[in-house]
């Protein structure tokens, strides 16, 4: 579905460059995705596969990708024109936008700063938590914009609220001139910039109601090997989205276990110890009774649907995460005795 005009090497010369006719419309012509619209743009859909290929399998990208060089065909191919503009990627540069991506994707801001700072874009001694603050606070601020505004068009510098942006960084204590003294632009990001901006811009004219990375993220994880698992593909084709985050692990309980793991939560004393110890406990148990009650409401649920596979499915794992938190509870009671 992606494929790229011809040489007519019999009219070729040396300084002249002749390549045969691809029929079709710039993907700016393409129709425009509807408000609350759960179909996605074919087009915009085809062209973030196709840099998610080109940037993380064969690091070697078309790096001018305005209206006028993609063309969409009658056939629903996508066509890239004029490679006068190229650029490639070293392994380094690519392993850091892959770890941008996933942290992006899975909201760990903290990751997205270690990727960008691998990447060059700010120095050695920077404030890394004042970042992954300001990471936090814009990746937040994009998706309230793009919930609330029904359009990108004559938008007005009153929507974008820069009084909100000036209220954060004070709050946090620093300010515009302060960031633009710790940050850079690296050297290998200034083709990847120009490319990344148009991108953004397609999406905002096409489907201004999703982000660039609810597109990117099926072709990324499908080329990283991240599979979605059984209960949310079932949960996905009957629409229920929101199911997905009610069962998810609680958003700051995993957000600490990812900040122990990095070693950014540290035990200084016995009552800390015990104050970590009873959290433990605490989340522990709840994760597994809210997974409980969780899976039989969609057990019941499904079973009122006479979808049987899928409310056995829960059924089987309401008891499984029943039987884990009995088997807790009971540990815990005995490591007291």
């Amino acid at each position: 579905n992606i494929i790229c005009p011809g040489i007519r090497k019999e009219l070729c010369k040396r300084s002249i460059l002749v390549t045969e006719f691809v029929e079709g419309m710039k993907i700016s012509e393409t129709l425009a995705i509807k408000y609350k619209s759960r179909k996605k743009s074919r087009p915009l859909s085809l062209l973030l596969r196709a840099y998610i290929l080109m940037i993380f399998k064969f690091k070697f990208f078309h790096a001018d990708p305005h209206p006028g060089n993609i063309i969409y065909t009658p056939e629903g191919k996508l066509c890239f024109i004029d490679f006068g503009s190229v650029g490639y990627l070293e392994e380094s540069t690519e392993s850091s936008l892959r770890k941008i991506m996933l942290s992006a994707i899975s909201k760990d801001y903290y990751g997205v700063v270690d990727g960008m700072e691998e990447m060059g874009f700010f120095k050695p001694d920077v404030n890394k938590e004042k970042l992954e603050q300001i990471t936090r606070f814009a990746f937040e601020k994009l998706e309230r914009f793009i919930r609330d505004t029904d359009s990108f068009q004559n938008i007005s510098i009153d929507e974008l609220n820069p009084n909100e942006v000036s209220f954060f960084l004070e709050g946090i204590n620093t300010n515009l001139r302060e960031l633009l003294k710790i940050s850079q632009v690296p050297p290998n990001y200034i083709m990847l910039e120009r490319v990344f901006a148009l991108l953004i811009g397609h999406v905002a004219y096409l489907d201004p109601y999703r982000t660039i990375f609810e597109y990117a993220k099926p072709p990324f994880y499908s080329l990283i090997n991240v599979k979605e698992s059984k209960i949310e593909q079932i949960l996905r084709e009957d629409g229920s989205e929101l199911a997905v985050d009610f069962i998810s692990l609680p958003g700051d309980l995993h957000k600490a276990l990812i900040k122990l793991n990095r070693g950014r939560i540290t035990t200084r004393n016995k009552d800390t110890e015990k104050q970590t110890e009873k959290l433990h406990y605490v989340s522990r148990h709840l994760v597994y009774t809210i997974l409980c009650v969780a899976f039989f409401h969609f057990g019941n649920f499904f079973f009122t649907q006479n979808k049987i596979l899928p409310s056995y499915t829960f059924y089987t794992l309401g008891g499984m995460a029943g039987i884990k938190l009995f088997f807790s509870l009971m540990k815990d009671k005995l490591s007291k005795l």
